[in-house]
């Protein structure tokens, strides 16, 4: 009888040099595969549980199988070329687009990779779901201090994720490229752009 648990060895070991692999206890993987078809994040290759030698890794935790994304000579968003606005505002739009609408979750400019000529790739897709579906996103109780990594202002451990806290991250990328920011579903206040 085949195990319905993916085999580590067949279908990881082809992808060994092109891929990253996680272990994560959720996973936005409807959102990632969504963007990933807009060309805005890595191809998803596999997302489920995995069996090592008859255990399951992890019990509760999935593993996330990924196209490989390179960040050599990726531009700070200071830097970024005027394609990557255009990718700025398509996003935007894209997050809030629909009754329901995708959010990330962690947009800062560590998860965005802006490579010269080429689409914009979001990475991280950890926190990601739908912004008023069924089950809310929520931010884990270990958060980073907001004062410490720049977040939205209503960004707290455990609290809900929002779409525009998102936004708030994409206007912060663009105020750091000296660019008109976008108009949001509220207000946003940057006090500092460090």
């Amino acid at each position: 009888m085949t195990s319905p648990l993916l085999s580590i060895h067949d279908h990881v070991w082809p992808y060994i040099e092109k891929i990253n692999l996680a272990t994560l206890p959720w996973y936005g993987k409807d959102a990632q595969e969504y963007f990933a078809e807009l060309g805005f994040a890595p191809r998803l290759h596999y997302h489920g549980p995995v069996e090592i030698k008859g255990d399951a890794l992890r019990m509760g935790f999935y593993i996330v199988i990924m196209d490989y994304v390179d960040s050599t000579g990726a531009l700070p968003p200071e830097q970024m070329e005027d394609h990557h606005i255009d990718n700025i505002r398509e996003v935007a739009k894209l997050l809030q687009a629909g009754r329901w609408p995708w959010l990330h979750g962690d947009l800062r400019p560590e998860n965005v990779v802006f490579r010269p000529g080429q689409k914009l790739q979001i990475l991280d897709w950890d926190w990601a779901g739908k912004d008023g579906g069924l089950i809310d996103p929520r931010y884990p109780p270990t958060l980073n201090d907001c004062s410490i990594v720049p977040r939205h202002p209503r960004a707290r451990a455990k609290g809900d994720i929002r779409t525009s806290h998102d936004i708030w991250h994409l206007n912060r990328m663009l105020l750091l490229a000296k660019r008109e920011a976008l108009e949001g579903p509220e207000d946003i206040n940057f006090t500092s752009l460090q």
